[in-house]
């Protein structure tokens, strides 16, 4: 049977900096070619795709070859190695889920392993305690004989026990095994009351650095959605890194509204797990909006430029 493919995306993709700047300039169109290009992507083994090939898609969708060009080479949306391109974000995203679906097989054969464990262990008790009972009631069976019957079935039955329990010790229930038991779980520190300080600490940021971020109306009820990505941010990068992308985020000018559309980023933005990495790597705090539309065309030119020289030099 043909695998259903499928992958997931954030719901807030198109307020990414990148595409707010695609938009833009391509319009929906343009917007509509970088999703296709990442569904093609998606289907390759290796999620590369030839440059060539995604020349093809236009005139098959009618579109022009020049928004493909602009897409691979204008917005770092995609990185390109010699005659193929591909999305880091994506192949990213692609290793984790092989790495998913490799684990619940794994735990699908160490579970089918303990069952057929336990089946054999009953089987054999059943066995057993048939022939101990024919022994014990052959005719010429003796007292001795039918004391030691006795001790030596209950020494196997407590033996079976004892192998039960080490089977549901490796596995909790007969469908998956469980790979983190209670037992060794560690509290976890960062409770509610912890996440609404770190949500308090960015709204006096805000105020403190005259940030023109939108602050977290109320830091006490946070969304369920806003507690799972900070939860998540802790856990994966620790207290420390969440205060210093706060303390970055807003005196960022790029993210404060100096950017073409004015946009600004907020709480929940900075939190998500695509955009968290960033802010805190200082990807956008070199980013500057261009001056007027002569200023942007003269970088756009110098990039396909110096693109046009490393193709000549290393080809």
């Amino acid at each position: 049977m043909k695998e259903i493919i499928y992958f997931s995306h954030d719901v807030d993709a198109h307020d990414d900096p990148k595409c707010v700047l695609l938009t833009a300039e391509l319009g929906l169109e343009g917007y509509g070619a970088y999703w296709l290009l990442l569904e093609m992507l998606y289907t390759q083994e290796e999620g590369k795709m030839l440059i060539r090939t995604a020349k093809a898609l236009a005139k098959r969708y009618g579109t022009s070859e020049e928004v493909f060009d602009r897409l691979l080479g204008d917005y770092d949306l995609f990185e390109v190695e010699g005659d193929e391109f591909y999305s880091p974000s994506m192949v990213r995203r692609k290793n984790e889920i092989r790495q998913k679906r490799e684990q619940f097989a794994e735990w699908g054969r160490q579970s089918g392993q303990v069952r057929k464990a336990k089946k054999e262990a009953a089987k054999n008790l059943k066995d057993e305690q048939g022939t101990f009972e024919g022994g014990s009631s052959h005719p010429q069976g003796s007292l001795e004989g039918g004391t030691n019957n006795k001790i030596k079935r209950k020494e196997k039955e407590n033996k079976i026990k004892d192998n039960n329990l080490t089977d549901t010790s490796i596995c909790m229930s007969d469908e998956t095994p469980d790979p983190s038991p209670a037992s060794t779980q560690k509290p976890d520190k960062f409770s509610l009351d912890y996440l609404i300080s770190v949500a308090e600490y960015y709204n006096r940021k805000v105020d403190e650095a005259g940030s023109m971020m939108p602050k977290v109306a109320r830091p006490d009820r946070l969304s369920e959605d806003r507690k799972a990505q900070l939860h998540a941010r802790l856990k994966e990068y620790g207290e420390k890194d969440v205060y210093a992308v706060i303390d970055k985020a807003v005196s960022c000018g790029f993210l404060n509204g100096d950017n073409n559309r004015g946009w600004r980023a907020d709480f929940g933005w900075l939190m998500r797990k695509g955009n968290f990495p960033k802010v805190l790597e200082g990807y956008y705090d070199q980013k500057v909006k261009p001056q007027n539309k002569n200023e942007y065309g003269k970088q756009q030119i110098s990039i396909r430029e110096s693109a046009a020289r490393y193709v000549a030099e290393n080809w």
